[in-house]
C-alpha cells in the first residue's frame, strides 16, 4: 500500500471518528432516561473522545512543539475547530429558533454580548425574562 492508500485510509478513520463524536449527542437523551448510570455513561461517551484528542495534542505539542510541521498542523486546526463550531451553532439555531421573536432575541443578545461588557449571566436573565413575557401563557391549566 503506498502513501496515497495510507492517507486515504487515515482520512476515512478521521471522518468516522468525527461522525461518531457528532452523533453521540443524538443518543444522550436516550441514555439519560436510563437513570443516573445512563446519564453518567452518556456523559463519559460524549467527553472522553474529546479528552483523548486534547491529551494527544498536548503530548504532541510538549514533545514536538518547536518543529515547523507540528506548528503548521496546530495553525491548521484552529480554522477547523471554528468551522465545526459554526456548523453546530447553525444546526442548533435552525432547530431552536422557530419564531421571528426568538431570532430577534438571539441576534440582539449576540450584538449586545459582542459590543458590551454585560456578562453572560445578565444576558441569560434578560433574555429569559423577555422569553417569559413573550411566550408564557397567561391562562391557568
Amino acid at each position: 500500500m503506498g502513501f496515497q492508500g495510507t492517507v486515504c485510509r487515515g482520512t476515512g478513520v478521521g471522518e468516522h471518528a468525527a461522525r461518531t463524536w457528532s452523533h453521540t449527542t443524538r443518543h444522550l437523551p436516550r441514555h439519560a432516561r436510563g437513570g443516573g448510570w445512563g446519564g453518567l455513561l452518556a456523559g463519559l461517551c460524549f467527553m472522553l473522545p474529546a479528552f483523548f484528542v486534547m491529551l494527544a495534542l498536548t503530548m504532541g505539542y510538549a514533545a514536538y512543539g518547536a518543529t515547523p510541521i507540528f506548528t503548521g498542523a496546530l495553525y491548521g486546526l484552529g480554522p477547523v475547530v471554528i468551522g465545526v463550531f459554526l456548523v453546530a451553532v447553525y444546526r442548533l439555531a435552525r432547530s431552536i429558533l422557530t419564531t421571528v421573536a426568538q431570532v430577534i432575541i438571539a441576534v440582539t443578545v449576540a450584538v449586545v454580548f459582542a459590543r458590551n461588557d454585560l456578562g453572560v449571566m445578565a444576558l441569560l436573565a434578560v433574555a429569559g425574562g423577555i422569553g417569559v413575557l413573550l411566550f408564557h401563557s397567561r391562562r391557568l391549566g
